[in-house]
């Protein structure tokens, strides 16, 4: 979850995630360390509410399912709704680098298919060049 974090919403430090969740660093830190008196429903919960339809709350709570929810909603509306202005410009920037991101993937993709749509290309010249070369020449030579 941290490291998702890290990665989309600006998160740099554990100070940055406690300050975002509204916890102390100590209590955020003995929580990423494993502590169960740490790790409770309602730390869970602020999480979730902090990062709107980012992580899975049922998944945080009993491990069933997958950690982010199966689709991260976050609306301008949304970013607008919280009061942390810090919190609104990473919020931003996490959505403008989640598409950005997704551009990539999908000019990655493209290129691939270009560099797959040459392959068969060159194949169907080859395979056209072996029959023609392949067919029978008739003399034109008349005696």
């Amino acid at each position: 979850m941290y490291e998702h974090l890290r990665q989309f919403y600006g998160i740099h430090t554990q100070t940055d995630f406690a300050n975002a969740i509204k916890y102390s660093r100590v209590y955020i830190s003995a929580a990423m360390n494993g502590n169960e008196n740490n790790l409770t429903d309602k730390l869970f919960e602020n999480i979730c509410e902090a990062y709107p339809g980012v992580f899975n709350l049922e998944y945080l709570l009993t491990g069933v399912g997958g950690l982010l929810a199966d689709r991260e909603i976050v609306t301008t509306e949304e970013i607008v709704k919280n009061e942390n202005l810090m919190d609104q410009a990473k919020m931003f920037d996490a959505l403008l680098r989640s598409k950005d991101e997704t551009i990539e993937e999908l000019r990655g993709r493209v290129a691939d298919l270009k560099q797959q749509v040459a392959d068969l290309r060159q194949q169907v010249a080859l395979m056209t060049k072996k029959e023609h070369l392949e067919l029978p020449v008739e003399s034109s030579i008349k005696m």
